[in-house]
């Protein structure tokens, strides 16, 4: 049981961690174009 609740939570993390890049990625182009309009 605590191996297979280890393996859950290890999956749980890289798939978090892979979302959260993700979003990242998508959130970049929308930061930089803030950062010009804010620095315009």
């Amino acid at each position: 049981m605590p191996l297979r609740h280890r393996e859950r939570s290890e999956a749980t993390e890289r798939y978090a961690a892979s979302e959260s890049v993700a979003l990242l990625r998508r959130l970049a182009p929308l930061a930089e174009t803030t950062a010009l309009a804010g620095r315009r």
